[in-house]
């Protein structure tokens, strides 16, 4: 079973792949640069503001792991502290 973790980066993506690890296949999906998951999860770059990056991120997940997902994990999270409107 493959599940999907959105902001698999940060502190609560990289303990979520560390615990499903051995049950599950893992995918972690990120901003490109983020820190990479461990070794247990493919990593596939994405930007959660572009429509065309997601589409592309998800083709990659399809092509590689097929058309069928247990659960998406989403943890993605943008954040501006400048006070401006975005």
């Amino acid at each position: 079973k493959v599940v999907l973790v959105a902001g698999s980066s940060g502190y609560l993506g990289g303990a979520i792949i560390r615990r499903l690890a051995d049950r599950y296949t893992l995918v972690g999906l990120d901003r490109p640069g983020g820190k990479a998951p461990r070794e247990c999860a493919r990593q596939i770059e994405l930007d959660l503001g572009s429509d065309k990056s997601v589409r592309d991120a998800l083709e990659k997940v399809r092509g590689e792991f097929g058309g069928r997902i247990a659960s998406v994990v989403h943890l993605a999270a943008y954040y501006d502290i400048s006070g401006d409107p975005n």
